[in-house]
């Protein structure tokens, strides 16, 4: 529930309300309902979806080209999304065409050891938010005893935090990376603070996204989800250019 007064005022006066979905949940109802002070209703928007947006462009005849593509490559994504997730809610029906092979020259680099800490290697997570997961491991020293360091590209919303999961495993979280750059290495650098040794890794989505889908050993459900990120990235950076 969001008071009204409380939504954020845009540039021309309206009130922005956002709701969040991952992109196997392009096809989950969203009830947008509004009520006045005394709590009476007065609109309501029943059973809203990503997809309905999404076919609402693509049928307009007034939609540029680019919002177009955009748009069925992120219809693309939902399905792709849904099969590796196993997420059938709603169900996305149909695809738009071919998707383009992926395509990433640029090689990732990994300067893995410091004192006291190895970076063993990093994994896109696709679930919920676009974010890479860094595995690191300690040998006798505390991630307090080093100063991290993340240089992201120009304008990104890129950041980091240090989380450790339910089996003690450690790893530094790359969050805040917008589909326009998914081709755009970040670098991480770990430093020790005593002896200024190093740890680095260089390292963008598109990275995972080559290495998986020209594996021999993925799915064929994960090498289709990477195959759609790659299409729905080279959209975006065409539609937000």
């Amino acid at each position: 529930t969001l008071l009204v007064k409380d939504a954020p005022l845009t540039s021309d006066g309206y009130r922005l309300f956002t709701c969040y979905a991952t992109p196997a949940q392009i096809m989950d109802e969203i009830d947008i309902v509004l009520y006045d002070e005394n709590g009476t209703e007065q609109w309501s928007r029943l059973g809203y979806t990503v997809k309905t947006y999404c076919d609402a462009a693509i049928a307009d005849t007034g939609s540029s080209a680019n919002l177009v593509a955009l748009c069925k490559a992120l219809v693309n994504y939902g399905k792709a999304a849904q099969n590796y997730f196993e997420y059938s809610a709603g169900g996305v029906t149909g695809d738009y065409g071919e998707l383009p092979t992926p395509n990433y020259a640029t090689l990732m680099s990994l300067d893995k050891n410091a004192t006291g800490i190895t970076l063993l290697g990093a994994s896109l997570l696709l679930r919920d938010d676009t974010s890479v997961r860094v595995r690191y491991e300690l040998n006798g020293t505390s991630l307090s005893d080093y100063t991290i360091e993340l240089t992201k590209p120009a304008g990104s919303n890129m950041r980091y935090e240090c989380v450790t999961d339910n089996t003690g495993k450690t790893y530094i979280v790359i969050t805040g990376i917008e589909s326009t750059n998914l081709d755009e290495q970040f670098t991480l650098k770990v430093t020790n603070k005593a002896d200024n040794t190093e740890a680095s890794l260089s390292y963008a989505p598109y990275n995972f996204v080559m290495n998986k889908y020209t594996s021999n050993t993925a799915s064929a459900a994960l090498k289709a989800i990477c195959q759609a990120l790659y299409g729905y990235g080279v959209a975006a950076d065409a539609y937000f250019a």
